[in-house]
């Protein structure tokens, strides 16, 4: 029995499912429904039974909620005090969102291995929600995150915004004239949309701009998963929205077209959490490592910074 199938287990019960907590956790459905069928079995107890709608937690399963939410989450914050009261950590952990290390990870590596020279760095992708809690509990030492309607930013310092595009095939994106022209969001709204699921940050703020401009698109999938995302784009099954960051290779090699949308034009903030457990000089570095990776790939990515105090 190990800390983060415990961990797994209280997401499992906050989140009211598996594909859910699997989402947030950064696991398959199959991967979390066998974790939590070995920890029934170490516990001796049956924790979770069916509503109907997904899944609930028993009597046993409530107690152990109650209980090991609180012992988790004490747990996380014991280590990154421990790490504060060590010192200066000889390792630390970054994590950034999925589809963007294809253009961030490669600077971060290269400048922690100039300006970090006393500390191993290692940086992973994460959804943001995963990736906030586990700054918040001490496991990572900071995280890029996209905000979501269900996580508290006050903490958080935004660095960056980036610009949303449409994404697909010539033939469906470039259909009266050549070029990566903007278009419209009205013109948007009547091709076929390939949309992450409605929990995705991404979404809200695509669905928030059809709303505003009366609009009903035509959802031709919603996909759990961001590089199905692009399969189903390159195969020709319609357009997807996403960030330049996510489609630099694929807009470099011709196999998909990009537009910026406007009309209006979306746009989203990048923002940057630091686990409190970091000590003041070491905070100091990662702001540093963070901004100077971002300056480097912000034209590339067209990311817009933000003045940092």
């Amino acid at each position: 029995m190990q800390i983060e199938q415990l961990e797994l287990f209280v997401a499992v019960v906050e989140h009211g499912g598996m594909t859910a907590a699997g989402r947030q956790m950064g696991m398959t459905q199959p991967a979390v429904s066998r974790s939590m069928s070995n920890l029934e079995r170490q516990l001796g107890a049956a924790l979770f039974q069916p509503d109907g709608r997904g899944i609930e937690p028993t009597e046993a399963g409530t107690l152990a909620y109650e209980r090991l939410s609180a012992l988790t989450l004490d747990w996380r914050r014991l280590l990154a005090e421990l790490r504060r009261l060590g010192g200066r950590p000889d390792a630390l952990t970054i994590a950034i969102p999925m589809g963007t290390a294809r253009v961030l990870l490669p600077p971060i590596i290269r400048r922690a291995a100039v300006d970090l020279t006393d500390t191993r760095v290692h940086v992973v992708e994460a959804p943001s929600p995963l990736a906030h809690r586990a700054v918040i509990s001490g496991e990572y030492d900071a995280a890029l995150i996209y905000p979501q309607h269900d996580i508290e930013t006050t903490t958080a310092l935004t660095v960056a915004t980036e610009r949303l595009y449409a994404v697909g095939k010539a033939e469906l994106l470039c259909a009266e004239q050549p070029g990566e022209h903007p278009i419209e969001l009205a013109e948007l709204a009547r091709l076929p949309l390939l949309l992450t699921e409605p929990s995705w940050s991404i979404r809200g703020h695509i669905d928030r701009a059809f709303k505003e401009r009366g609009l009903k698109p035509i959802i031709a999938r919603e996909v759990g998963i961001a590089d199905a995302l692009l399969a189903f784009a390159l195969e020709g099954e319609g357009v997807a929205v996403l960030p330049l960051s996510n489609v630099v290779r694929e807009r470099e090699l011709g196999s998909l077209t990009v537009r910026e949308i406007s009309e209006p034009q979306l746009t989203r903030e990048i923002m940057l959490v630091l686990s409190t457990g970091l000590p003041k000089a070491v905070e100091s570095d990662v702001r540093a490592l963070i901004a100077s990776s971002i300056s480097e790939i912000a034209q590339q990515a067209n990311w817009q910074l933000t003045a940092q105090k």
